[in-house]
C-alpha cells in the first residue's frame, strides 16, 4: 500500500492525538487511512454540469429571440447533470443505458400527452384566444403519432414561453443564469475540502472514522460487532482507484457477549446496521485488514475469557473449595438413571 493510500504512524501517536480520538486502554492504531478527495467527484460533476447549464442559459438570455435550435444544447446539459446524479455510482454500463433508455421513453409520453392536449384545448374558442394574445397559438402543434413531431412542438412551445419571458425580464433571467454559474463553482471546493477531511482510523479493537471540515464527526465502530465486511467500486471508482467498504454491524438491546465468532447471546430484538467507509485507497487490501484484525481481536477476547475462567478455577483450587456446575433437569434424569443401572 502506498503512502499516499495511507499515513505512516509515528511513534508514540497516542499521546499526541486529539482529545475526540483518545485510545482505550491496550488500544493501538494500526492503520491510518485517507480518504480519496475525489470520492465526491459525481457531486463535483454535477456542480460543474450546473455551472456549464448556467452559462449556456446566460448566453440564451442574451439574445433578442430565440429558436428551438438554440435551446438544445442547455437541454442538453441539464439532462446530463439528471443522468449523473440520478445513476449515482452505477454498478455497470448495463445500468446507464438503461437510464438513458428509461428517460428517454418519459420524453416521449411527456411529449405525447402535451401536444395531445394542447391540441384539444386549442380547438376551445377562448383558450385559443387566451393563447393568442400571449403569442403562443402558432407554437401549438396538432397531435401527431410521430415522436420527433411531438417532440419539437414540445420545445417550440418551451421556446415560445422564453420568448414571452425575456420580452419583459430578460436582466432579470441573465442574473439568474449568473447565479447557477458561480454557486456551483464555489461548491466544488467545499466539496473536495470535505471528503479530503475524512480519516479513517483501524486499532486493534475498532474502526474510527473522524470527519473534521468546519465541523468535528467521530464515529467508532468495535471489531467484534462487525459481522460482515463488504468491497465495493463502481464506474468511477475503478476508473479513479478508490471504493467503498460497507461493514454490516450487530446491534440491539439483545447483544450480550460476541467474544467468539458466531457466538452471539440473543435475549431481545436484534438487528443489523451498515456503516460506509468511503472512498478508500486500495480497498480490497484495506478489506482483507479489517478482517484480519476483527479476527485478531476476537480471537484474543476469546482467548482472554479461557485464561480468567482457567484462573477462577485455580483460585478455587488453591483454596480447597469444589465448583458447582448448573446442570440442566434432563441431563440430572439421565445421569440418575445411570447409576441406577449401574448398582
Amino acid at each position: 500500500m502506498s503512502e499516499v493510500e495511507t499515513l505512516k504512524i509515528p511513534e508514540g501517536v497516542d499521546k499526541y492525538m486529539d482529545i475526540d480520538l483518545k485510545l482505550l486502554p491496550g488500544e493501538s492504531v494500526e492503520l491510518i487511512i485517507k480518504r480519496s478527495p475525489f470520492s465526491h467527484f459525481r457531486s463535483m460533476l454535477v456542480c460543474l454540469l450546473i455551472a456549464a447549464f448556467g452559462f449556456s442559459l446566460y448566453i440564451l438570455f442574451s439574445q433578442p429571440q430565440l429558436s428551438v435550435g438554440d435551446i438544445l444544447y442547455p437541454a442538453a446539459i441539464a439532462l446530463t447533470a439528471y443522468l449523473v446524479w440520478h445513476c449515482g455510482v452505477a454498478k455497470d454500463l448495463k445500468r446507464v443505458i438503461f437510464e438513458v433508455l428509461i428517460l428517454a421513453i418519459k420524453i416521449v409520453i411527456v411529449s405525447y400527452f402535451f401536444t395531445f392536449v394542447m391540441s384539444l384545448l386549442a380547438r376551445i374558442a377562448s383558450i385559443a384566444d387566451i393563447l393568442a394574445g400571449l403569442g403562443l397559438s402558432e407554437s401549438v402543434s396538432s397531435f401527431n403519432i410521430n415522436p420527433i413531431s411531438s417532440l419539437y412542438g414540445l420545445l417550440e412551445f418551451g421556446t415560445s414561453l422564453i420568448n414571452l419571458l425575456l420580452a419583459k425580464n430578460s436582466v432579470l433571467l441573465r442574473l439568474a443564469s449568473l447565479a447557477l454559474i458561480f454557486i456551483p463553482l464555489l461548491l466544488v471546493p467545499l466539496i473536495y475540502f470535505n471528503a479530503k477531511g475524512h480519516l479513517y482510523y483501524l486499532t486493534n479493537k475498532r474502526i474510527i472514522a473522524r470527519r473534521k471540515f468546519l465541523t468535528v464527526n467521530v464515529t467508532t465502530m468495535p471489531l467484534d460487532g462487525i459481522v460482515e465486511v463488504t468491497s465495493f467500486q463502481g464506474i468511477l471508482g475503478r476508473l479513479l482507484g478508490f471504493g467503498d467498504i460497507v461493514l454490516s454491524m450487530v446491534s440491539g438491546g439483545g447483544v450480550a457477549d460476541s467474544v467468539a465468532p458466531g457466538s452471539l447471546s440473543v435475549s431481545g430484538n436484534l438487528y443489523t446496521i451498515k456503516r460506509k467507509l468511503e472512498g478508500v485507497k486500495d480497498v480490497w487490501t484495506v478489506k482483507d485488514m479489517i478482517v484480519a484484525a476483527r479476527e485478531r481481536f476476537v480471537q484474543a477476547n476469546y482467548l482472554s475469557k479461557i485464561q480468567k475462567d482457567i484462573a477462577r478455577l485455580r483460585e478455587i483450587a488453591e483454596k480447597g473449595q469444589t465448583s458447582t456446575i448448573a446442570v440442566p433437569s434432563s441431563k440430572q434424569e439421565t445421569t440418575n438413571e445411570k447409576r441406577e443401572k449401574s448398582a
